[in-house]
């Protein structure tokens, strides 16, 4: 998002909305190839990430598995909350600071609504939920407030490349699953835990990047371009 920004202003400036629709929609389809996979990935080893950060001493067991269920419920809008830089840059480089700022104030109202109503149910889980839920109807707003003023074009390549996202994360996801249930119970040591979280981690990184460059997904190619860009740099 932030490295986008400066693209964005200058096509805006010069008018080029083919251009600016262009670049937006590479964005975003990076943002959510990036924010879906961890999203999903959260969920599934939040259990062994709070276990291996958090737990010890006073911190037992059944804190870090409430911790695991904020975290899972945090998971849920985390595309949204990737994907909602990346359009409030689009904003302001249409100079334009007024529409995020209306839509981010009233949000915040319906957050603090929809935090009474769930914690009732769901406890602490329940205002990760709220969090979530609001960042996905305000990245909803933003986007149509986008397409209605500039009448985006082919916003359905963006929906084509979180298909072949979906697919590589529900190939992580099926990994990260099998593999966490051969993976030795936690006995409470640091090295078992550490396997219980790298090896689904690793083997299901492995199986999404796979998957994704079988079908040909352009954000693996700008990733690889981007990460060797800046190793020469370096």
């Amino acid at each position: 998002a932030t490295a986008v920004f400066p693209t964005l202003s200058t096509q805006s400036v010069r008018g080029d909305w083919g251009g600016f629709s262009e670049t937006l929609k590479k964005a975003l389809s990076l943002v959510l190839f990036v924010g879906i996979a961890a999203a999903v990935g959260l969920a599934i080893l939040g259990g062994p990430m709070a276990e291996l950060f958090f737990q010890r001493r006073a911190f037992t067991l059944e804190s870090a598995q409430r911790t695991a269920w904020v975290i899972s419920f945090y998971s849920v809008g985390l595309w949204a909350f990737c994907a909602m830089h990346v359009l409030v840059r689009a904003f302001h480089s249409m100079k334009d600071t007024r529409t995020p700022a209306r839509v981010g104030a009233s949000m915040v109202g319906l957050n603090l609504m929809s935090n009474l109503a769930l914690i009732w149910y769901l406890q602490e889980g329940g205002l990760a939920l709220s969090t979530s839920m609001c960042a996905i109807l305000q990245v909803a707003i933003l986007l149509y407030a986008l397409h209605d003023r500039l009448r985006l074009k082919g916003m359905g390549q963006v929906v084509g490349s979180c298909g072949k996202t979906l697919v590589a994360t529900g190939v992580m996801a099926l990994i990260c699953l099998g593999t966490l249930h051969m993976a030795p119970q936690a006995d409470g040591t640091f090295g078992a835990k550490a396997v219980r979280l790298f090896l689904p981690g690793s083997s299901g990184l492995i199986g999404f990047l796979g998957t994704a460059y079988l079908l040909g997904s352009e954000e693996l190619g700008q990733l690889y371009h981007a990460f060797m860009a800046k190793k020469g740099q370096s």
